[in-house]
């Protein structure tokens, strides 16, 4: 989670941070609830009144923010841990920048803006103060190996931690003009009229840097057996997102006669996908998805399927570009938890079939579509429909990524949820079979997917009154959660014993497992705990059964 996203038009207004606490707060208690654990991305900006300190600054080393961001961030830092009660994580980063939507979005790419579209004369650039800039994507991947050695080592990872991992290259730092010179040099753009440079390089008697020391987070790794990998220098990274971010006849012409961009340009601009391939985007397809973006969140949905439903048909490569895919499956998300179902269904039908038509029936680039189908007819509760798309996710799944995988695992899993309500239940047990054998092999017999494939099993085994076998498969789903210290999920995997003991005539025995879940709960937060009791019900299902017990 990252809060706080820096925009062109942010406002240095310190009331401003107020929502920004609030939110983060109302996330943690919400994860705490559900027994989720959140991972918040804060800045090295904390340390930014820290002149004189030794670096590289350790987790240990008191923050001390000056502008009304980095005091944000930290009231952020604090809310989070105040509301999880400290079973949280939070990890400190250098000025990041990555793939973006715009210039701006980033303190170090919006340094382009000094060269690009042209060159802005008289600009004061800063000579003296050094960044250790990191690329987004690799910070991603220390996000993703810490929430899995999370989920592996349970509550000891927890805490503070700073992204301290830097290219060779990046070592010694960058200033701000040494940056604008490598954007420059890249553009192709000659800086110097005369003799003489258009830009002012701004030069202090006294230099600072703010570096994280990263030591934490890399024996962590180490202890874990993880290894972050090849770390992008800044100029490669640069190099990656400016001709994403640019298109080529820009940058032509920029080196030609530094002539602006129009932003009603149709020329295609060239895109790098995650898997490293290169497409051509219409620019005003682009532009068409942001509008539907920020129409969907302001209400206005007719209008954002309207205008997606125009990017689609302007530029079919659109919905082959993975992160656009994912925006797109966002906004079907976003539809079906607004209510509005019949919008979502509309929506998903043209991006399947577009991409479909230009990638083919067996491209993994549908999967993305195909499980938001099964998460619309799941919500509906349209369990015929839910199986014809687990049907052709299952097909996909063994064809492209073959039946040992934990993609194929997944889809199982799905057509098991989809067959279960339709009383088919020996096929659905099956699925639940299968996908258990391929998760223990793969993840190992105790892991968090593991437990929730038993689960979904002891569900299916609860409602097809197989009680007998279903409680060994409920024990062992909840001693999993218990060892993971899932308290949340462990105590919804214990009401819905007590519901199937209830139903079968043990009052006794489903009275236990409330008193487990209620014990569950009390090992998080109380406000959290209290939330939980009162959505499912659990101190009110076990006095009403005390009550009947009694007579």
């Amino acid at each position: 989670m990252c809060i706080n996203e820096i925009r062109d038009q942010d406002s240095e207004n310190p009331s401003s941070g107020e929502p920004d606490t609030q939110h983060i707060e109302q996330f943690g208690k919400l994860a705490a609830a559900g027994g989720a654990w959140i991972l918040y991305v804060s800045c090295d900006q904390v340390f930014e009144g820290c002149k004189g300190r030794e670096i590289p600054l350790s987790p240990a080393d008191k923050v001390c923010p000056i502008s009304a961001g980095a005091a944000r961030k930290v009231a952020c830092e604090a809310a989070l841990v105040r509301a999880t009660g400290g079973d949280c994580g939070v990890l400190r980063v250098p000025a990041l920048y990555g793939p973006l939507e715009k210039i701006g979005e980033s303190p170090i790419t919006i340094l382009t803006k000094a060269v690009f579209p042209r060159v802005k004369v008289g600009e004061r650039v800063d000579g003296t103060n050094k960044r250790f800039p990191a690329f987004a994507k690799d910070v991603a991947r220390a996000c993703v190996f810490l929430s899995e050695i999370r989920v592996k080592a349970g509550r000891e990872v927890r805490g503070v931690w700073h992204y301290g991992f830097v290219h060779p290259e990046d070592k010694g730092g960058w200033t701000d003009w040494d940056i604008v010179q490598m954007i420059a040099r890249f553009l192709g753009v000659e800086l110097g009229v005369d003799g003489a440079c258009q830009l002012v390089k701004k030069e202090e008697v006294e230099s600072s840097a703010i570096r994280l020391g990263g030591e934490d987070l890399s024996n962590l790794f180490k202890q874990h057996e993880v290894s972050i990998g090849d770390i992008k220098s800044l100029q490669e990274g640069l190099q990656e997102i400016l001709t994403a971010l640019i298109p080529s006849a820009a940058l032509s012409s920029s080196r030609k006669d530094n002539a602006p961009l129009s932003e009603n340009s149709s020329r295609p601009v060239e895109i790098h996908t995650t898997d490293g391939q290169k497409i051509k985007v219409n620019d005003k397809a682009a532009t068409l998805v942001k509008q539907a973006c920020n129409k969907l969140s302001t209400g206005k949905f007719h209008e954002a399927i309207q205008s997606m439903s125009q990017a689609i048909k302007l530029d079919s490569n659109l919905v082959c570009v993975e992160e656009s895919s994912h925006q797109l499956t966002a906004m079907v998300s976003q539809l079906m938890m607004s209510g509005k179902h019949d919008l979502a269904e509309v929506l998903l039908e043209q991006m399947y079939n577009k991409l479909k038509e230009k990638a083919g029936e067996n491209s993994w680039s549908l999967i993305v579509f195909i499980e938001s189908y099964v998460m619309l007819y799941k919500s509906l509760g349209n369990w015929q429909k839910m199986l014809v798309w687990c049907e052709k996710g299952e097909a996909l799944s063994k064809h492209v990524k073959g039946v040992e995988s934990l993609e194929y695992a997944t889809a199982l899993s799905n057509l098991g949820l989809a067959l279960g309500p339709l009383s088919r239940y020996e096929e659905s047990r099956k699925c639940f079979e299968r996908a258990l054998a391929i998760r223990e092999q793969l993840k190992g017999p105790d892991s968090p997917e593991v437990a929730q494939t038993l689960h979904n099993f002891a569900l299916l085994l609860r409602n097809s009154g197989q009680v007998t076998e279903a409680g060994p498969v409920y024990e062992r789903c909840s001693k999993i959660w218990r060892e993971k210290e899932q308290w949340g999920l462990l105590a919804i995997s214990l009401k819905d014993a007590a519901v199937m003991y209830r139903n079968n005539g043990e009052g006794g025995r489903a009275i236990e497992h409330l008193h487990l879940a209620l014990a569950a709960l009390s090992s998080l937060p109380s406000e959290a705990a209290a939330q939980i009791d009162q959505q499912l019900r659990i101190s009110e299902m076990k006095k009403d059964l005390e009550q009947k017990l009694r007579k």
